[in-house]
Order: C-alpha cells, then structure tokens, then sequence
C-alpha cells in the first residue's frame, strides 16, 4: 500500500491514517523486505524503506502470509518444475 501524504506524525493511505511508529514496527518494504525509516526530506516528514527507498509498504502479518502461500504452491509443484524456478 503507497501512502498518499504525509504530516508530522502520521502517514495517510487514503481515509485511513497509520502512525510512523506502528509503521516502523509492523510493517516492512513491499519491494525488498526492509524495515522502513522516518525522516525529512524536501520540507516534509515521510516514511520509506532503509534499503532501497520504496515508499510501498505492507504489513509484516500480510508479508507473512504470502510466503506461506508460495510455500504451500511450491510445494505442489512437479520437483524439475521447482528445479527450473532456482
């Protein structure tokens, strides 16, 4: 989820408005995994990943989750096809 604006203490997707400490705790970078960081840029508060700067983030229970589900197809797969996707 991208966040659309930013104030001092809150980063805001939409109607919904998340703290950037509950940011910095439960939520990681969409893209690589990282944790995200606080910090001022361009006159502005704002929010983004540490390792590689993305600004899309998605919740750590939800990131879990999705590993879990390629797990579980992986796991149904024919072995040379799982040999090929390495």
């Amino acid at each position: 989820m991208k966040p659309t604006s930013f104030d001092r203490y809150r980063a805001h997707f939409g109607d919904k408005a998340i703290s950037y400490g509950t940011l910095r705790r439960e939520y990681q970078c969409n893209e690589c995994g990282g944790r995200l960081v606080e910090k001022w840029a361009d006159g502005q508060w704002l929010v983004e990943c540490g390792r590689c700067g993305v600004r899309d983030f998605v919740h750590d229970h939800q990131a879990a989750r999705d590993r879990h589900e390629v797990y579980e197809v992986l796991d149904g797969l024919p072995q040379e096809l799982v040999e090929q996707l390495n």
